[in-house]
């Protein structure tokens, strides 16, 4: 690239870009602000965007070289394992990449990150970008994706090519606009935001909630009110009190105020209703996994694990795999190599489900036992054996089984030939016998 053509890319006018409005604040009926930190301040919120990319984070990324028919081959040793697993830049590890680029892409509905590749095109460190910088376009003929890192209302910044950024995205309704949870969750989650502060209101320190009052038959001055309160609050208040007779002078009377109960309850059940329905617009995360365990069993949480692997985690898996498939693999190799997650650690169960399940794949031929010691995390076993795969004899294939069939019914013939020939025999002498 020549040093004109890096002028114009750093100087790009203004109005080439596509401001990023998914960052931008937005207002629900509440007239509550609702913006991504905002959001994240919600228990909900959190704990579902924290459940999906701390997960997507925990799974390894594996390289695979396949003919996308029956072919499939581990490749532990290409770069790019390496790179997406352990070391994507000089300040993070794998686990906190995947996690920044899942968090990205749950609240905001799309992630970036700038390639860096060496003279032969080979990805060399990926760096993530933040997502309130990023502005996406078109190009003049519509061909090419254009992204704009900087300030675009103070046209400082830098202009990129889709081949130098990799984007994730999310659930859109075109290339360039995604429909980030946030923005489209504002109502459900300014109507969360409202209703914490006003428990925070009706319960925090600042509360107007009297759980008493003391009523004199006559009046009294603001200084005798500050004196008979301090005298009652550190004679009857706090759990040393507790249990005291009181003792009321000058006609003074103590009457509790009752709690509305039914207001207590009809704001614990706004607040369930809040957080189911912030739970839909965050990849339907199932709230027993985020901690509502009011109607949750044992049968029902396993139930809602497998949920959420096969409705939640997965569709957003393979859209991540596919991205960066599609932006770190030349063209030519996609169809050589697979990117996918090895999500098989989210299917284990209990102890007796995982020995269970890893014994049928010992059994079946499917792995090694040392490949079934690696995943209990065991050492392997220097013997060779261990390192074969063993099958049952009982079991074996419908040809084998046809040719089984076919040499017992020769046998059986051959021996009723036999029979049959012994008994002529044994006929033939009885004759000569009976003839003598």
């Amino acid at each position: 690239m020549s040093f004109i053509d890096g002028f114009k890319r750093f100087f790009t006018p203004k109005n080439a870009t596509n401001v990023n409005v998914s960052a931008m604040p937005m207002f629900s009926l509440t007239g509550e602000s609702v913006s991504p930190d905002s959001a994240m301040r919600q228990s909900a919120v959190y704990a579902c965007v924290n459940l999906i990319s701390e997960t997507l984070a925990s799974l390894p990324i594996k390289i695979y070289k396949t003919n996308w028919i029956d072919d499939r081959v581990f490749l532990p040793d290409h770069n790019l394992f390496y790179l997406l697993n352990f070391r994507p830049n000089a300040v993070q590890s794998g686990a906190e990449w995947k996690s920044l680029m899942a968090y990205n892409l749950v609240l905001n509905g799309q992630a970036f990150s700038y390639i860096q590749k060496d003279i032969y095109g080979r990805p060399t460190a990926i760096l993530p970008l933040d997502n309130a910088s990023m502005s996406v376009t078109w190009n003049a003929d519509k061909t090419e994706l254009l992204y704009y890192v900087g300030d675009p209302l103070k046209m400082s910044g830098q202009v990129f090519t889709q081949n130098e950024i990799m984007h994730f995205r999310g659930l859109s309704k075109g290339i360039i606009y995604p429909l980030a949870p946030v923005a489209y969750g504002s109502k459900s989650i300014g109507l969360d935001q409202a209703l914490s502060k006003h428990q925070e209101s009706s319960f925090g320190p600042n509360s107007t909630r009297n759980s008493a009052v003391l009523e004199s038959p006559n009046p009294v001055n603001s200084e005798t009110a500050k004196r008979i309160l301090e005298l009652f609050r550190n004679s009857y208040s706090g759990a040393s009190n507790a249990g005291k007779v009181m003792f009321l002078d000058s006609g003074i009377s103590y009457k509790p105020v009752a709690t509305n109960t039914n207001i207590d309850m009809q704001l614990i059940e706004n607040k369930e209703a809040s957080l189911t329905d912030i739970c839909r617009f965050f990849h339907n995360v199932p709230p027993a996994l985020i901690g509502y365990n009011r109607f949750a069993s044992y049968a029902s949480v396993e139930s809602n694990v497998l949920h959420f692997l096969n409705f939640s985690m997965k569709p957003i898996l393979s859209k991540f795999a596919q991205t960066l498939s599609r932006d770190l693999l030349k063209e030519n190799d996609v169809l050589k190599y697979e990117i996918a997650f090895d999500y098989s650690s989210m299917l284990s169960g209990g102890m007796d489900a995982t020995a269970s399940y890893i014994t049928k794949l010992v059994q079946g031929g499917i792995i090694s036992p040392n490949e079934a010691r690696a995943i209990l995390g065991k050492d392997a076993m220097e013997s060779e054996a261990c390192d074969q795969l063993f099958i049952q004899q009982n079991m074996v294939s419908v040809d084998q089984m046809s040719k089984q069939a076919e040499q017992k019914t020769v046998q059986q013939e051959s021996e009723t030939a036999v029979q049959k020939n012994f008994a002529e025999q044994q006929i033939k002498i009885l004759k000569g016998l009976t003839n003598d």
